[in-house]
């Protein structure tokens, strides 16, 4: 051991995080290991533990896995993850640095703070984008490291950005300020121009596709602003997503492919915002009344449960365009459907009623219009009421298992089944059920 090291701070729970603070602590370091949430941490700590049960069993260890694992602390708290670190363990070096690049390609007008942030966030697995990390920790912070680094070490690599600058200049330091890459204030500081957005006081995030000149169709505008709602959502407060179209023709009649005319094909990438949906941490509902075709259709199968009137149809006509969906559409219906059924839809672009799409298993109910918004109030009471935490794991383990083999599912619902039983969340519900009450779940 180096003896000159007391603790070693394991910035991510991830794989390669957990990975590294069971190597550390099985040297015999003090860890802390720190991730953006608390199911990231849990998640991470738990694959430590059952690594070094089967390290055990194979006789591996010095010492018992409750020895390794005391050596191993977790928490949420990046500052006191880092407190007294030395500079070699100083994360905002890094961090500084990935930040003043995406500020920089901001100010060259080469990608907004969204493209980048959904891009890292997709594309490298980041919890969260850069852009969005900077609003948190201040950009004035970030700015004044990449200063005193700059002066300390004379490197070139350091240098601000000119963006970085201005946002500061202008006294858009961040979350904090209300303004940052980001606006931010009660409604997120943005007006939405093509779709409607209400928190309600259950914690339902509603949010109404409006533009009903054209029967709702999907332009790369209100892609943007569905991913910003969503990518902007406080989690503290949402406990449920709600998609719906205004008016009473369409919930979304398709993309709007006058928008793709003349558009290089290498440029055109319509997939973010359905995969955004796909991946919220919170459950998400489509509710539908009329058309729900093309691009709709496929914003409807992102998400987790869709109910519609019997008055809706629900198609892919692209193929009558000479397209085929591109938005996720092909993978995920037939995901749900038999193949047979998946093909039928996607190859003679034809449209199917509510009843069928339910027969189908395309959707999980179809209601007369004067029974719709009842049904749709019982699905989210569910959802707004239930354990966030619980449902969070079950949409990971569910959706993640789904293309795993049944072993690696199993051993994912095992180990969420895990983590859930240590928190506060399952402790209400076991007291609620004895006490023959409802239980009041706070999402820990």
């Amino acid at each position: 051991m180096l003896a000159d090291v007391d603790r070693v701070a394991v910035p991510g729970a991830g794989n390669m995080g957990h990975g590294i603070a069971e190597v550390v602590a099985m040297a015999g370091y003090e860890v802390t290991m720190r991730d953006v949430e608390p199911a990231f941490v849990e998640e991470g700590y738990g694959e430590i533990e059952w690594s070094l049960e089967k390290l055990a069993e194979r006789n591996r260890l010095d010492e018992s896995p409750a020895a390794v694992l005391s050596r191993i602390e977790t928490t949420t708290d990046l500052k006191a993850a880092v407190d007294d670190a030395s500079e070699a363990f100083d994360w905002l070096r890094i961090e500084a640095r990935i930040i003043d690049e995406a500020a920089g390609l901001v100010g060259q007008g080469v990608a907004t703070p969204e493209d980048i942030d959904t891009g890292l966030r997709l594309g490298a697995g980041f919890p969260e984008g850069p852009c969005r990390r900077a609003d948190t920790l201040g950009l004035d912070t970030v700015l004044e490291k990449l200063e005193t680094l700059r002066e300390a070490t004379g490197a070139e690599r350091y240098e601000p950005s000119d963006h970085l600058r201005e946002l500061v200049e202008a006294g858009r330091t961040g979350e904090d300020a209300g303004a940052g890459f980001y606006e931010y204030g009660a409604d997120a500081g943005r007006d939405y121009t093509t779709i409607d957005v209400e928190l309600r006081n259950d914690g339902l995030l509603a949010v109404t596709l409006d533009r009903t000149e054209r029967l709702n169709a999907l332009d790369q505008n209100m892609m943007n602003e569905i991913v910003h709602v969503l990518e902007t959502a406080d989690l503290e407060t949402v406990r449920a997503v709600a998609f719906e179209g205004a008016g009473d023709r369409a919930f979304s009649a398709g993309a709007d492919v006058t928008g793709f005319a003349g558009v290089d094909p290498h440029e055109v990438e319509v997939t973010p915002v359905f995969r955004t949906v796909a991946e919220f941490p919170r459950p998400t509902l489509a509710k539908i009344d009329g058309y729900c075709l093309g691009g709709g259709h496929e914003l409807a199968l992102a998400c987790d449960l869709r109910i519609a009137t019997t008055d809706s149809e629900f198609g892919f006509p692209e193929i009558d365009l000479g397209l085929i969906p591109g938005g996720g559409g092909t993978q995920r219906v037939v995901r749900m459907l038999t193949e047979a059924r998946a093909k039928e839809l996607v190859f003679r672009g034809n449209r199917i009623d509510a009843d069928t799409a339910e027969d189908w298993g395309l959707i999980n109910r179809a209601v007369p219009e004067a029974e719709f918004e009842a049904t749709v109030e019982e699905f989210v009471d569910d959802l707004v009421s239930g354990p966030p935490v619980a449902l969070r794991k079950a949409k990971q383990v569910m959706d993640e298992g789904r293309d795993a083999d049944i072993d690696a599912g199993l051993r994912m619902e095992s180990q969420a089944f895990g983590l859930l039983l240590s928190t506060e969340d399952m402790s209400e519900g076991a007291e609620a059920f004895t006490a023959d009450r409802d239980p009041e779940f706070e999402g820990r």
